[in-house]
């Protein structure tokens, strides 16, 4: 019982160290499960998990996997395919395993402290005891309140990998690997990690733009790509998902196999488009609708978020303000948002120039924050962090957010000035770090306003400030 306790307390510890990454900054396998797009539809992403290449490298037979492909055919789908598969049919007593989703949105936190510290955590939580090493780390920072640093990081993995005959790295979204100097670190991170882990096996997925391979040059390529099945399988299941879509299927019974037929044709290859045009139909009101859509479907992803844009300014207009809002917001975030977060910037957003407070009937539910939204966000039910659909979207955004949201800074700053002047701050500063703690926890924007104010206002432009 006394080694039970011990046990438990040093899993705390392990939080406190922060070898714990803040999950709300970082993917881990049970956020993507579910969450990306096409990921729910069985069967998608087979011909990778039968490719002769990527059998090798399960098999521990190649060193490196780079797994490259256009923007929105699947990378991440297939990514989380991978670990499932890792952990269904390898011997996980014997192997290591983590994984990494790099988030460019992320580039505040992301450096090479944080993602070894987040690996380390991964191989410690599947051990069924907290290894004796991790528990000597914890104790020597405990008492100084301090956290590890990279090197002793590196030294703890370098110990823990040598306990299995293979480590198993999946790193998603490479490309996306920016450091807080706005810098990409990748070639940096692959580095470090060939230098620390010999017995590492290694599979990364990244856009066509960086010769990343120019790092590992044992890197096999395998070109990633959505097969017309596994576009097929997909939206067979959306269309069976769509409830708007059900009942125009009633009245037409040729009416899916049309839908099916036109956006598989039209999506070249790419879960996403096929999840815009799916949104795009589910918004019409009768059949005749559906099948005039159909005939002018977009081609580009410009195209598609061209329309998904119309579709919003074609709201009513509560709507349509609350829609504006909640994308400038997560287009301008300097990090990813917690959906509390936003709510919380979306209610100040609202509030009128006498109102003191914010209740919980002020916050608007998340099911309607992202109906409003035209399909371009999504919720990550494991971190509950609110973000665009796709890596694209926001490049969508940083070529058109002028456009759409020419006042954005200014009006952030000043919710941020509007959540920052409420009554519940008006007793002063918090003394204690329980205090602070107990006050950021009732009043989620409380960090975000708070720690970027200065940068927000920075941001204005003079005009924006007359």
């Amino acid at each position: 019982m006394a080694e039970a306790f011990g046990i438990a307390g040093s899993a705390v510890g392990i939080v406190s160290l922060g070898i714990q990454v803040t999950q709300g900054l970082l993917k881990y396998y049970g956020s993507w499960k579910g969450q990306d797009i096409g990921i729910a539809s069985s069967g998608t992403g087979q011909w990778l998990l039968q490719n002769s290449d990527f059998l090798e490298w399960a098999k521990g037979n190649k060193k490196a996997v780079w797994c490259r492909g256009d923007p929105g055919v699947g990378k991440t789908v297939l990514a989380s395919a991978i670990v499932e598969f890792l952990e269904n049919d390898l011997p996980l007593k014997e192997i290591g395993l983590a994984f990494i989703y790099c988030n460019h949105k992320a580039k505040l936190s992301q450096n090479i402290k944080y993602f070894v510290s987040a690996i380390v955590r991964q191989i410690v939580e599947r051990r069924p005891i907290i290894p004796e090493n991790v528990r000597n780390l914890y104790e020597k920072h405990r008492g100084k309140e301090t956290r590890p640093t990279c090197t002793e990081y590196l030294s703890l993995l370098k110990s823990l990998a040598n306990e299995y005959s293979e480590v198993y790295i999946i790193i998603d979204a490479l490309d996306e690997c920016i450091g807080d100097s706005g810098q990409l670190i990748w070639s940096e991170l692959l580095s470090v990690l060939k230098d620390s882990l010999p017995n590492m096996r290694l599979l990364y997925t990244s856009r066509n733009i960086h010769d990343t391979a120019g790092t590992f040059t044992e890197s096999t390529v395998i070109p990633i790509r959505a097969s017309e099945t596994d576009i097929r399988t997909y939206i067979k299941w959306k269309l069976q998902t769509e409830n708007v879509l059900l009942q125009f299927f009633q009245q037409d019974t040729t009416l899916q196999n049309d839908i099916l037929e036109a956006i598989a044709s039209k999506a070249e290859g790419m879960f996403l488009a096929a999840h815009l045009h799916l949104e795009s139909l589910a918004s019409k009101t009768n059949c005749g609708a559906v099948k005039k859509a159909l005939h002018e479907l977009p081609t580009t992803l410009d195209g598609m978020y061209d329309e998904a844009m119309e579709r919003i300014r074609q709201q009513a207009k509560p709507m349509e303000t609350l829609a504006l809002r909640v994308l400038s917001w997560i287009v301008y975030a300097v990090r990813p948002l917690q959906l509390e977060e936003l709510q919380h910037a979306i209610a100040a957003a609202e509030l009128e120039p006498d109102d003191r407070y914010i209740s919980e009937e002020n916050l608007t539910p998340q099911s309607i924050l992202v109906n409003a939204c035209a399909g371009m966000i999504k919720i990550d039910e494991a971190s509950n962090v609110i973000g665009l659909v796709h890596k694209s979207t926001q490049d969508y955004f940083d070529r058109s957010s002028r456009k759409h949201f020419p006042f954005a800074q200014r009006d952030i700053g000043t919710t941020c000035v509007k959540y920052l002047s409420l009554e519940v701050f008006g007793s002063g500063l918090c003394y204690t770090d329980e205090e602070y703690k107990r006050r950021a926890n009732e009043n989620a924007l409380l960090e975000y306003a708070a720690g970027n104010l200065g940068n927000l206002i920075r941001g204005m432009t003079e005009h924006n400030l007359n």
